[in-house]
């Protein structure tokens, strides 16, 4: 990193003088844009590096489903121990008191309803992230997709079929 603060510190000051006309102006942004093209270059192996990196802020599956459980808890209700009453948080309000965006929590809790829906074993996955959870539904949606329209085939074939049938009897 101190190479390329250097080096953008003398184009910088190499650039900072100033120009009388207005023809000087382009020349020296493309110079600039040259020297800032080579620095990119030169670090085109550490952002690579960067970008093959797996994210490292994913939440994982444990974590997610206490979050949920307790966002959904605040807004179903609770009662207080110190009054005895019922108390009871909009969506957005409860998604603030526990810390996460309400979209993120939407999100979660679906993803968490159809991985149940299609058997998900959560005891087994859940220090994984939630990227797996991710994975697992998006290839059960795609199975039942599958299946989906290999069932409606041989049914639209029995539909013309009959519907056949039933016109070559009445002529």
């Amino acid at each position: 990193m101190d190479a390329i603060e250097k080096s953008l510190k003398q184009i910088i000051s190499k650039d900072a003088e100033p120009t009388n006309s207005r023809q000087d102006l382009p020349q020296r942004t493309l110079r600039l844009r040259k020297k800032s093209l080579s620095l990119s270059s030169n670090n085109e192996d550490s952002h690579e590096s960067e970008v093959a990196c797996r994210r490292s802020k994913e939440r994982r599956i444990d974590f997610v489903i206490e979050k949920v459980k307790l966002w959904r808890r605040l807004f179903n209700g609770y009662i207080d121990a110190k009054s005895g009453k019922l108390i009871r948080y909009s969506l957005e309000e409860s998604a603030r008191k526990v810390g996460l965006s309400k979209k993120s929590l939407d999100d979660y809790l679906l993803q968490i309803r159809f991985a149940k829906r299609f058997g998900f074993d959560f005891e087994t996955h859940k220090h994984d992230n939630i990227g797996v959870l991710r994975q697992f539904v998006k290839r059960e949606k795609e199975i039942a997709k599958l299946s989906a329209k290999s069932d409606q085939a041989p049914s639209a074939e029995k539909k013309t079929m009959i519907t056949s049938a039933s016109t070559t009897s009445l002529i």
